[in-house]
């Protein structure tokens, strides 16, 4: 029988009252003459009038019927394709139980459960990401954005968000599957409203509560405990992108952790021995863990910045500095709980742990930003805080961009393994190019080639990616807009710094003009490059060859600056010296912040005026053509106040 979860808040509770009333009535002392009533009709009961409306409700709901046989790809396909699921995804976000999983395929349990055989197709879908096999594409289309197509359709058109049953683990595992295929194909924005009505389920399952776990471990609880936490960070990563709330707070759920144990040991002949890890075996759910602890920091600062006004942290920037040094304890606590075989500069024997870690790594960067970023202030305004938040966040997205360059270097299939990390690869190109931007309104000479390595590095990634996957080609097009956009700005910027040149030859302006940028210092972009019938794509934008030195094809990890303060204390850009006066600037207001000019449609700082202030062309108003395309990568709101990329 399966039941639904009321919490201990509902009205309903009032039903729990009254029974323990009545139970506790009927057994206190009764006088001689009184006969409590039978709770057996046998006994002369009246009969429970409900029992018949329950029993016809339930009759008049259809069971879902089972997919066809010929709704599967062939035996022989699915074992393949299940295989790339689990070798691609399952092994870094564990969502199913890859031993029970296979034994449900033995057993033809798909042919006969709608629930497991919507959960195989899903798989197979998911799987036909990893595939080249080209049965694997829709008869309508030859591209390889649209692999799976058919075993995803095939499940959309039989689920339906109304649930008339009782909703049970499947449920939870399709709707986390649907979102993660869908996450990347090109129609994406549906994912957001799948795993919220995966929230939902979840909750009315009661996987949210300890008290709906029986005491002993077992195979199905475990994979409820692991939907409910996939659901939770799969929606806080998506909130964080869109700026949207979240379903549950930390304190709304208190169900415990999944066990940390491999799919083979969850069973054994002895009891005693499930769901334990044999000792020194690293197991491969040590990343999972790994990410949740560093998601509930993530959560904290996000909660913190999201919902605290910005007068208040304009008013007491006390306890701004104090919230963000307790972020920054939370992630050097985090780095010291990283286990030795997820280490960055451990020789990595195994690439899964390998794999694992550079996905790590990235992830807590991301999450450094996302502490940081809310300090980054505009250009030419005086910082509150006393930390480099800018040295910060350029260099925790050089630093991400590396470790993400580095595995792309060593994995024997590229394109599929940094899939889940296109939004890394995007963001941290955009920090650096702001930065170069930034550098331009401030008259910084600066070496913009080198400046750009790493962004090339990253936009040839993406490149490499949007074969398979869509959402890199759109990441691609929009950094090589603001490429594009750069360079004429800047072009423009050298034929005013010239014509300015020639009307005062004052020491001022020849040592900080513009003519400290070459003309047209970035890698000339090209159009988006054409993808064939096949989903191949020709290079168009010139990236460095890889070689040794720069993959890092063999022996241990460079070493990576990884806390706040060894970020803070490197050069923001890279002619500079590592420690000079200019990078460390906790107590002078003369550093150059992160940011530009907002285009007109946004609220204006009040600011003196850059002819009347005698400031050179260079710290003029931005061209309003790449103000425009910059604005749209910022949300509204963040423009009126210091905090310049609060999201």
């Amino acid at each position: 029988m399966h039941t639904h979860y009321v919490g201990r808040s509902s009205s309903l509770a009032v039903v729990r009252t009254a029974m323990a009333l009545k139970e506790e009535y009927t057994q206190s002392a009764a006088p001689e003459h009184y006969s409590a009533p039978c709770l057996s009709p046998s006994e002369g009961q009246l009969p429970l009038r409900a029992l018949g409306h329950w029993e016809e409700t339930m009759s008049m709901i259809p069971s879902e019927s089972p997919h066809p046989p010929e709704a599967f790809p062939d035996p022989a396909l699915v074992a393949e394709l299940v295989d790339a699921y689990f070798t691609h995804l399952n092994v870094y976000f564990p969502l199913l139980h890859r031993p029970t999983f296979e034994a449900g395929i033995r057993d033809g349990l798909h042919f006969r459960h709608e629930g497991f055989g919507s959960t195989a197709l899903l798989v197979c879908a998911i799987g036909a990401r990893f595939s080249d096999d080209v049965r694997v594409l829709p008869s309508e289309t030859k591209s390889w954005h649209w692999a799976g197509w058919v075993w995803f359709q095939r499940v959309s058109s039989v689920r339906k968000l109304v649930h008339l049953t009782s909703p049970s683990v499947y449920d939870l595992q399709i709707c986390i599957l649907i979102t993660w295929y869908m996450a990347v194909s090109p129609i994406p924005h549906t994912s957001f409203a799948i795993v919220g009505h995966g929230m939902r389920v979840a909750q009315d399952m009661g996987a949210h509560r300890r008290t709906t776990y029986g005491p002993r471990l077992t195979v199905e609880e475990e994979l409820k405990k692991r939907a409910f936490w996939l659901l939770v960070c799969i929606e806080r990563g998506m909130c964080d992108r869109l700026g949207r709330p979240y379903s549950l707070n930390d304190e709304d759920f208190d169900v415990d952790l999944p066990v940390e144990c491999d799919d083979e040991y969850w069973t054994n002949d002895d009891p005693d021995l499930a769901f334990k890890q044999p000792p020194g075996i690293p197991s491969t759910m040590s990343m999972f863990f790994a990410v949740l602890r560093l998601g509930k920091i993530f959560i904290n600062a996000y909660r913190t910045w999201s919902r605290i006004p910005t007068e208040r942290f304009l008013a007491d920037p006390d306890n701004a500095l104090r919230l963000v040094s307790e972020l920054d304890s939370e992630l050097n606590g985090f780095l010291d709980s990283i286990p030795e075989h997820l280490k960055w500069d451990t020789q990595h024997s195994n690439p899964v742990f390998c794999n694992q870690s550079a996905l790590l790594y990235a992830s807590y960067y991301m999450v450094q930003i996302t502490v940081h970023r809310s300090f980054v202030t505009l250009p030419r305004r005086p910082s509150l805080l006393p930390f480099p938040s800018l040295a910060i966040c350029t260099n925790a997205a050089r630093s991400c961009l590396r470790v993400l360059e580095r595995q792309f270097g060593q994995v024997s299939s590229p394109p599929l393994f940094l899939h889940w990390q296109q939004m890394s690869l995007f963001m941290c190109s955009v920090l650096l190019l702001l930065n170069v931007w930034h550098a331009k309104l401030a008259g910084v000479a600066i070496n913009i080639p080198k400046e750009l390595e790493d962004v090339q590095k990253a936009m040839r990634i993406l490149q490499s990616l949007e074969s398979r996957w869509s959402t890199a080609a759109r990441f691609w097009d929009i950094l090589n807009d603001i490429v594009e956009s750069m360079n004429r700005s800047l072009a423009l910027s050298e034929s005013a710094s010239k014509d300015q040149h020639l009307r005062s030859q004052s020491p001022r302006a020849k040592h900080h003009g513009d003519s400290s940028f070459e003309a047209s210092p970035f890698p000339t972009p090209q159009p988006r490059p054409s993808t064939s019938a096949t989903g191949s794509a020709e290079k168009a934008f010139p990236t460095p060859t890889l070689t040794p030195s720069t993959s890092h094809q063999s022996g241990l990890a460079p070493t990576l600056p990884l806390r706040s303060h060894e970020l803070g204390r490197l050069p923001v850009w890279s002619d500079e010296s590592v420690g000079s006066p200019t990078t460390e600037y906790p107590h002078t207001n003369k550093w150059p912040r992160f940011g530009f000019t907002m285009a007109s449609s946004r609220p204006k700082m009040p600011s003196t005026s850059p002819t009347d202030a005698g400031e050179e062309p260079s710290q003029r108003t931005a061209d309003p053509e790449l103000e425009s395309l910059f604005t749209e990568l910022i949300p509204d709101g963040v423009c009126g106040h210091p905090f310049g990329l609060m999201s």
